[in-house]
């Protein structure tokens, strides 16, 4: 939460590339828990990476649930109580895990589908795309020249008996 709310707090936004980042963690299963984000230096450069993503957007996570003054109730609350858990239940009435099953929930219904955004689907997407229009462009092509010589054959009064 400290990484999150410092980075909500210098007004630091979720990006695209953000959003794809955690839809291709969601996908290979690699999101953290968030109590296991307090060793972030520790992490490797990506894996750090990924952790400040899903520290601000639980951040955002909450704010969205719930108002600035919930969180400020909150960080004063974590000031008092010795754990997360006994801090999110007196602020929220529901403990630290709970907070981030709705988070994960939420991540799932926001950014699962942008998985489709990595340019290495986009460009399998694109290939298909192409061979299909292809496809659909050579059978029009033939159709055509199959009615045209049709035409042809009609006007020449069928088939020569030679």
């Amino acid at each position: 939460m400290n990484e999150g709310l410092a980075q909500y707090f210098s007004e630091k936004e979720i990006s695209l590339n953000d959003k794809v980042s955690l839809a291709n963690a969601l996908a290979a299963k690699k999101i953290m828990q968030l109590d296991a984000l307090d060793s972030l230096f520790l992490f490797y450069p990506q894996k750090a990476r990924l952790a400040y993503i899903q520290s601000l957007s639980a951040v955002h996570f909450f704010l969205q649930e719930h108002d600035l003054g919930k969180l400020q109730q909150l960080i004063r609350n974590l000031g008092k109580h010795r754990s997360v858990n006994d801090a999110f239940k007196a602020t929220l009435g529901y403990d630290f895990i709970d907070f981030e099953l709705y988070w994960y929930e939420d991540l799932n219904a926001k950014y699962r589908w942008l998985i489709w955004m990595n340019f290495d689907n986009l460009l399998w997407i694109m290939i298909v795309l192409l061979a299909i229009l292809a496809i659909i462009a050579v059978r029009y092509r033939n159709r055509k020249k199959m009615t045209k010589w049709g035409e042809e054959e009609l006007e020449s009064g069928g088939l020569n008996p030679d």
